[in-house]
């Protein structure tokens, strides 16, 4: 087969595009062998015209995902080596990384680390890269891990850096120890933050990921050393006026037995987007009763809990800036009577069109309270667009998945 593979590869250098996608209609019928890595290698180091295309599927793209598919213990050594031959082409260099991913060996990690690193001002995505590879298969973070925070090297890989540690802390896939080289940096990267945000001429991107910096800095706290300093830090940070950093710090301060002042509960609790944040965070130390009773009523609750669905990044990552009760209607669930609360709301790129979203279900008895409803959602659909019951059934379905 190698003869017949040899002249598809051949044919993938020609200028007529018709013809390309035609040798690469073969290549893809073409059922690889070990025997085939030689030539698959060599390939790729070759020029294509379509070289300068950001795709994955260009070409070479092509071709390194396809070494996946061979199983050869030269790969690892053959990307290392070819890697700062290739083109800048960021899809071109991800195929090649992602070819490591793939392969998921201690060695291959190892050498994906070093080339994230060590060509890091090229590939944006660098952090990313390596935290698929802890979520892959965790035992993979006592190699991974370490990469993420050589990156923080990189001032603008910051946020990502912080930002996966906080995915990786979470999700268990690293412990304590893991986190410890960040505690000579806690302070000065918050610090740093900080600055930033008090630059003119932020634009909302660049505030709502810099803001997203500040609360996992915060979330690191506990790690951090700084004696008074960190304390002092710690103590105005759950006062911050982002709600999202100020709970952030007040999950460290919980960690830290810092306690929580009422006016930064007070505030918390009176912001739809983090109440339920507060509510989980006290509850699980057994301070759910420092929450004022008023910011406990069935309807706030249910609003709290559409907001931090529209909170979610897969949605619109921020509060709308405007919100109302359209309804509460009754409806059976469970097998049971239970109250579903449906919502308008808007962001400013709504052009003035009101979306709708519900939440719930919450018990039939107001006084009782349901903290994240199995139904809550939005399409990000206008009412004239989705009625209510399409609503609810598309909700019934979400759920299920």
């Amino acid at each position: 087969m190698s003869g017949g593979l040899k002249d598809i590869l051949e044919r993938l250098q020609q200028r007529s595009r018709a013809k390309r996608e035609e040798a690469l209609e073969e290549l893809y019928e073409v059922e690889l062998k070990k025997r085939d890595w030689p030539l698959l290698c060599e390939a790729v180091l070759r020029e294509f015209p379509d070289d300068r295309v950001n795709e994955v599927d260009n070409i070479r793209s092509t071709l390194l995902s396809m070494l996946e598919d061979i199983p050869d213990k030269r790969t690892v050594g053959f990307i290392d080596g070819v890697f700062p031959k290739l083109p800048s082409n960021p899809a071109i260099r991800q195929s090649a990384l992602s070819v490591l991913v793939s392969i998921n060996t201690r060695e291959s990690l190892r050498v994906l680390r070093e080339l994230l690193v060590a060509h890091r001002p090229k590939l944006r995505d660098a952090p990313d890269m390596l935290f698929f590879g802890i979520m892959s298969d965790p035992k993979n973070s006592s190699v991974m891990f370490p990469g993420i925070l050589e990156l923080l090297q990189v001032e603008e890989y910051r946020i990502d850096v912080y930002r996966l540690a906080v995915a990786c802390y979470d999700s268990g896939a690293i412990g304590a120890a893991a986190v410890k080289p960040l505690s000579g940096r806690v302070l000065k990267d918050w610090a740093y933050g900080v600055k930033v945000r008090s630059s003119s001429g932020l634009s909302r991107h660049r505030r709502a990921r810099n803001e997203e910096y500040l609360a996992a800095v915060a979330r690191f706290f506990p790690v951090a050393t700084g004696g008074k300093r960190l304390l002092g830090v710690v103590s105005d940070a759950m006062h911050d006026k982002s709600p999202f950093v100020a709970l952030a710090a007040a999950r460290s301060c919980v960690v830290m037995g810092v306690e929580l002042t009422d006016a930064a509960i007070k505030a918390l609790s009176s912001n739809a987007a983090t109440l339920l944040g507060l509510v989980e965070l006290l509850d699980g130390v057994g301070l759910l009763s420092r929450v004022p009773k008023r910011f406990l009523e069935q309807e706030r609750v249910a609003r709290a809990d559409l907001v931090r669905w529209l909170c979610h990044p897969n949605e619109y990552s921020r509060p709308p800036s405007k919100l109302r009760l359209s309804e509460c209607m009754v409806i059976k669930h469970g097998g049971s009577k239970q109250r579903l609360y449906v919502y308008e709301y808007q962001y400013p790129e709504s052009m003035g069109e009101w979306e709708v979203g519900i939440s719930g279900p919450q018990p039939l008895d107001e006084s009782e309270l349901s903290f994240g409803g199995e139904l809550t959602y939005s399409a990000g659909l206008s009412a004239q667009d989705m009625g209510v019951k399409t609503l609810i059934q598309t909700a019934k379905l979400h759920a299920e998945w």
